[in-house]
This record gives structure tokens, C-alpha cells and sequence, in this order.
């Protein structure tokens, strides 16, 4: 459950099974709960009155800004799951609105499909929940004229020639385009999508259209972009993995999406094996190259993470290191669950810190040079390592040498080679290797590898790594960042 929730019921007239209605709606708040992490507990209160179909608001809205000459508003629950801020206190924070007559026409029974003749119930509640979550618009609903505020939904929308449509970016990607608003006045305009059964979005849970009866009607990819685009903190797509993010792969390869298939599908048959990252935290080719016994068995690299290689340490991007982030908490390591998606999923919300990536202390073959740090952050290497065969590290450190130093790119994750020549001319005059120069004279010289390290403190806090005679940034980056050890730094090369 990605965040909490309560629900009560208002049946004054005992018109309806309170029971079954209250574990329907526990239901679809649940179904939400899977996909947006949130600070505090939404609180539900569903009424049961004569309303003569269904509706639902946030109980508040919470001013955030302007919106041209308009005073943009989120809605409560929006402000909750992001900060924390309980805006109503013990009062609820979604009210929904349900006709006695109206719900008889639903199927309660959230664990499966509605029968001939009934409506999903689950999707109806769900659908009102979405409405306190984000999806409301501030227009008249009569004229479509603005009274001096506007919602975050409003400010996404786009007024053409065409009609009126959501343009947020996430949405677009996913969509393939801007998603048409409902401007039918049928009492759904501007707060839904879709104007006809004949759009595709027609049969989106949040449609303004019609509600068909035998057929559910779930969350899709599409209702999370749109809260995504309005804020919200969408923590993955409807198939539950951070890792394989339908948003980051729609915008990043349109002709996925513009072929309509799935991220999942594309990338699980075709994806992995053309070199395309599943989400911004996953670099297929970087993990391949890094990893020459995945890449030799022809393993999809995902799929191989996901089951074992954070468990045997194995790195997924160059900003993360799984090692690390379960040493410095414990807790996730007791659990048991992938550091990487626990951070995306929680952790990043929680203040918890990532580390850059860290190869094993074998690893290191050349001085400081980190072979699975440099493939996962450069994905280019990584594909020219990988078509040329034998082995993918050592094809690393020679490109490095050859050119990769003087193109910039960063030996591991600590060495930073612009800063490093930058702050010794006397090195970069001699056409030197940054890395190679640090590692043979730069530390014995006191020199700092980067703004983040330190070397004099490093070896005058850490007697047994000075006694030993050993390079600081190696002795951090095989053992002293696992150990807990500082790197002390100051913001200065010295």
C-alpha cells in the first residue's frame, strides 16, 4: 500500500448494505493506494442521499499559485499525499455522493466482474475517488467561464480550434497526443475525458461518456499520467513496477506508443534485446555490459535484477548502488525487498538518500578505474563493448584511456575529471590522465580527486588506511564507503 486511507458511510435512511458499500469503496481506495505513494491517510466519507446519480469533491482545496490571472488551486488530498499537510484535520478529506436508486443498478462485489445487466461498482467508486484526487475542474460547468480560480486539472487543459483537450506532457506521451476533454452537456463536462463510445477513451474509467454494464472499468496508464502531470506523486504505471515505467518509455520511444503497444510488451520481447532502458532508473545496456555472464546467457537484464542480481549486489543505474542502500538502512534490508525499487517507491519520499553506484572490490583492476560504474553511465561504451565481445570491462578502461578521460566522462562514481584538470594545470598541460596521474602521484601529493573528497582529511582521520601506504580514493571505493567512512568533503579541489 503505497498510502493509508479510512472510510466511513452516511446511510441516515438505511437505504443500502453499509457493509458492502464500505468494503467497496476500501476496495477502490486501494486500487489508487498501488500506484501513488502519500504522506497521511486519505479520509473517505461516502453519503448516501438522494442525488439522483453520484458525485464526489475534495472537502478543500488548497491555493498554490497563479494561473495567468487566476489563483490555481490542488485539491486537498493532492496536498496531503504530498507533504503531509492534513488540511481538514479529523473531518473528511473526499466526499462522495451517492443515490440509494442510482448505486442499485451496481454490482458491490469488488472481486469480480460485474454480472449481465449490472455496472462495476468498483470502477463507479473508484472513478468518484479520482475526482477528490485531482480530476475536478473550477469552470462553470454551464458556460465554461473561470471565476477568478482555475484547478491544477484546468491548468493542464488546452482550448483549440478542435475542441478542449489535457495537454500534460505524461498524458501526451502515454496517449500518443492530447486527450480530449468531455465537453458534452451531459452534467461530465471538463472534469472527464472522451466525447464518444467511438474514442478509445470512451471506455477510460474516468470517461464522461457512458458507463456499460457487465464490463469493468480499471485504472488505466492514461488516469495516473493525468495525475502525474497535475502533481500528484505517481510512483509507477498500473503494471506496479518503478522499474518498468510506462511514462518514461512512452515519452522517451513515441514509436511504442504510436504502434499501440505496451511498454511492458515492447520492452520484455524487443525492448531489451534493441538496447532501450525500461525507466530512467535501469540502463539495459550499461547492466548487460556490466554484467558479461546475463549478457552471454541472453537474459533479459530486468528481469534478471529484479529476481537476482540486486540480491548478489549487482547495480541497475550508475546513480544507485543496491549495496549501500540497504547498508544505510536497515530496515529495508531486513525486509527482505529490492533496495531500488523500495527507494522509488518510498525512499525518495521518505528522504532517503541514493548512492552512486560502486563496482565490487575485485572489480578494480586498474588503479581507482570502476568498470560497472563507467559501462552504466555511459550506455554508448556499454553497446560498442558489447557488440565487439571478449570482455566488457577491460574494453571499458580502453576506451577510457584512449578517449574517454578527454571527452570528460568520470573514471567512478567519487573522480571528477574536468574538475580534477581544471584545478591542476600542471597535469592537464601534460596531456595527462587525470585518474592515472591521481592514483600514481596526485594523493601522495594531497591532492583532491574531486569537490566531494577530501584525500589529506581522509588519510589523517583514518590512521590504518595512512599506515598502509594505500591510495585514499581506492581504499573509499573498495571498502570505505561500505564502512560508513566520510569522504569529507569540502567543496574544494585542493
Amino acid at each position: 500500500m503505497a498510502f493509508a486511507y479510512t472510510v466511513s458511510v452516511i446511510d441516515a435512511a438505511g437505504a443500502v448494505d453499509d457493509a458492502a458499500l464500505r468494503a467497496l469503496t476500501e476496495a477502490a481506495a486501494a486500487q489508487w493506494s498501488q500506484y501513488i505513494h502519500g504522506f497521511g491517510s486519505i479520509d473517505i466519507q461516502v453519503t448516501v442521499t438522494a442525488t439522483t446519480r453520484a458525485n464526489a469533491r475534495a472537502a478543500t482545496t488548497n491555493p498554490i499559485g497563479t494561473s495567468g490571472s487566476l489563483t490555481l488551486y490542488e485539491t486537498s488530498p493532492a496536498t496531503e499525499l504530498q507533504t503531509g499537510r492534513d488540511l481538514n484535520g479529523a473531518a473528511p478529506d473526499i466526499l462522495i455522493n451517492v443515490d440509494p436508486g442510482f448505486l442499485a443498478f451496481f454490482s458491490l462485489d469488488p472481486g469480480s466482474a460485474p454480472p449481465t445487466g449490472k455496472a462495476d461498482g468498483l470502477g463507479l467508486m473508484m472513478h468518484e475517488i479520482g475526482h477528490g484526487l485531482g480530476f475536478v475542474s473550477l469552470r462553470n460547468p454551464d458556460t465554461g467561464a473561470f471565476a477568478g480560480a482555475a484547478s491544477t486539472w484546468d491548468a493542464a487543459l488546452l482550448e483549440t480550434a478542435n475542441g478542449l483537450f489535457f495537454g500534460g506532457a505524461t498524458a501526451r506521451a502515454v496517449h500518443g497526443g492530447p486527450v480530449a476533454v468531455t465537453t458534452l452537456r451531459n452534467g461530465e463536462q471538463y472534469s472527464h475525458i472522451g466525447n464518444s463510445l467511438n474514442e478509445e477513451i470512451g471506455w477510460d474509467l474516468m470517461n464522461g461518456v457512458a458507463t456499460v454494464t457487465g464490463r469493468r472499468y480499471p485504472i488505466s496508464d492514461l488516469d495516473l499520467a493525468m495525475l502525474k502531470d497535475i502533481g500528484l506523486p505517481v510512483i509507477s504505471g498500473v503494471n506496479g513496477d518503478p522499474l518498468l515505467d510506462p511514462f518514461f518509455y512512452a515519452a522517451t520511444y513515441p514509436a511504442v506508443t504510436a504502434a499501440r503497444l505496451s511498454a511492458v510488451d515492447h520492452y520484455n520481447q524487443w525492448g531489451w534485446r534493441d538496447g532501450l532502458d525500461p525507466s530512467a532508473a535501469f540502463s539495459t545496456l550499461g547492466y548487460r555490459a556490466a554484467n558479461s555472464d546475463v549478457a552471454a546467457a541472453g537474459l533479459n537484464p530486468l528481469l534478471h535484477f529484479e529476481q537476482f542480481g540486486w540480491r548478489e549486489g549487482r547495480d541497475a543505474v550508475a546513480w544507485f548502488d543496491t549495496t549501500l542502500y540497504l547498508a544505510r538502512n536497515p530496515d529495508v534490508a531486513a525486509i527482505g525487498v529490492d533496495p531500488l525499487v523500495h527507494y522509488l517507491s518510498f525512499g525518495r519520499f521518505e528522504g532517503r538518500a541514493a548512492y552512486s553506484a560502486i563496482g565490487a572490490p575485485d572489480s578494480f583492476t586498474h588503479g581507482a578505474f570502476d568498470a560497472e560504474y563507467y559501462l552504466l553511465a555511459n550506455p554508448d561504451v556499454a553497446r560498442l563493448a558489447l557488440a565487439a565481445g571478449g570482455d566488457p570491462a577491460a574494453r571499458a578502461y580502453a576506451q577510457y584511456q584512449a578517449s574517454g578521460w578527454r571527452e570528460g566522462r568520470d573514471p567512478n562514481s567519487v573522480f571528477k575529471v574536468k574538475d580534477y584538470l581544471a584545478a591542476n594545470p600542471d597535469v592537464q598541460a601534460a596531456g595527462l590522465d587525470p585518474l592515472l596521474h591521481y592514483d600514481t602521484y596526485g594523493w601522495r601529493e594531497g591532492r583532491d580527486p574531486a569537490a566531494g573528497f577530501d584525500t589529506r582529511a581522509y588519510l589523517a582521520a583514518y590512521a590504518d588506511v595512512a599506515d598502509a601506504g594505500v591510495d585514499p580514493l581506492l581504499h573509499y571505493l573498495q571498502y570505505g564507503a561500505l564502512e560508513g567512512r566520510s569522504t569529507f568533503g569540502d567543496g574544494v579541489i585542493a
